[in-house]
């Protein structure tokens, strides 16, 4: 069967989680949808939802032939593999909708050459 047809699930009313969406990713989409602002609910629907992100989602959840994935988070734990990356993309998810911790890229930039500048 092809993921594009799979079924949608519908979680929170305005909700629905497409079902190539990650687990993990659903997850923390559902519970952030439930507690934030209107503010908070478009962007998760835009990062859960949008078909723009399916290949964002597929990109982090690839894998090496030797079944490493190609994109690991560079987390040191004792959980494994598998652990690990569906904790990246639900820190991928929750960071993205925590009021300050995104910025513009104008911001993005200064910053940069903010920390350029202290560097040198």
């Amino acid at each position: 069967m092809k993921a594009d047809v799979l079924p949608v699930t519908t979680d929170e009313p305005g909700l629905r989680i497409p079902a190539w969406v990650p687990k993990p990713v659903a997850e923390v989409a559902r519970e952030a949808y439930a507690a934030g602002d209107e503010s908070a609910r478009k962007t998760i629907s835009r990062l859960a939802c949008d078909e723009r992100m399916r290949r964002v989602w597929h990109e982090l959840s690839r894998r090496h032939r030797d079944g490493t994935f190609i994109h690991p988070p560079g987390l040191r734990s004792t959980a494994d593999a598998n652990e690990r990356q569906a904790h990246f993309m639900r820190m991928v998810l929750q960071d993205a909708v925590r009021p300050g911790r995104t910025a513009s890229r104008r911001q993005a930039e200064r910053e940069h050459s903010r920390m350029l500048e202290m560097a040198r």
